[in-house]
């Protein structure tokens, strides 16, 4: 089954977008999935916009967090109120950004049928309200793993897929910083770069297709409202020891 889980991942206003998010997930081709929403407190109607989706829907599970806790508290919780089998696969889409079209859970699908081994797929994504606009989408070359992809441009972008089996080996420590805290930003990095590690080349895939749209347009965006820290973020998790490969889950 697909386990699909939404989270209002900067934890701010996604009043305007969060209809879109959540029809787009209903309208998909493929309609075996959950969906759980979880969402930090903005003082608008985004709350209330997705309560009301998922009264009319039983696949869609909203939970309102009472203070702000940022994306990965978030994301550890919408999976672990699914109780996902072993080789459940999980997407993580920001409650402000949605599915490109119906078929985008299909195509996820189709990549993990085709290969038994499949761990992580990742890529790609078109802009919001620019759909030519830059992005960062590709895959990683046999030459980047050779040199470690912490030492090379980041890539494993929206959307961001995963079985159960190989999130549950990401150490809890290395989501958080020296402090203690959970990485506030830079967070996927955090959690993609362990299980793509236990992943290694053959275990993950890129998908050229455009199956997520990424809203540039919000003003809550980390890389428009804390970039210096995204950035120093995204050094300090680039400098953590690699994870081993995992021949067996």
């Amino acid at each position: 089954s697909s386990d699909v889980c939404s989270s209002d991942l900067v934890g701010w206003k996604a009043e305007r977008y969060i209809e879109r998010c959540l029809n787009s997930v209903i309208h998909q081709s493929v309609q075996d999935w959950t969906a759980c929403v979880v969402l930090d407190p903005a003082g608008d109607r985004t709350v209330d916009i997705a309560q009301a989706i998922s009264a009319k829907d039983s696949r869609i599970k909203v939970i309102a967090n009472e203070k702000q806790l940022y994306a990965i508290p978030n994301i550890i919780r919408s999976i672990n109120e699914q109780h996902p089998a072993d080789d459940d696969v999980i997407a993580t889409i920001d409650s402000d950004d949605w599915a490109s079209g119906p078929d985008t859970l299909a195509i996820v699908k189709k990549c993990y049928d085709a290969n038994p081994d499949l761990l992580v797929t990742h890529g790609s994504w078109m802009p919001y309200p620019d759909p030519n606009g830059p992005t960062n989408n590709g895959p990683y070359s046999p030459a980047d793993w050779a040199k470690g992809i912490r030492r090379v441009d980041w890539r494993a972008t929206h959307l961001r897929t995963f079985k159960y089996k190989v999130w549950k080996h990401v150490k809890d420590e290395d989501l958080r910083g020296s402090d203690g805290e959970y990485f506030r930003t830079a967070w996927d990095l955090a959690m993609l770069f362990p299980m793509l590690e236990m992943a290694n080349m053959h275990r993950v895939q890129y998908i050229p297709e455009r199956i997520y749209t990424y809203n540039v347009e919000t003003p809550y965006n980390d890389s428009k409202m804390r970039l210096q820290e995204q950035m120093s973020t995204a050094d300090y998790i680039a400098a953590k020891p690699s994870y081993s490969y995992i021949e067996n889950f």
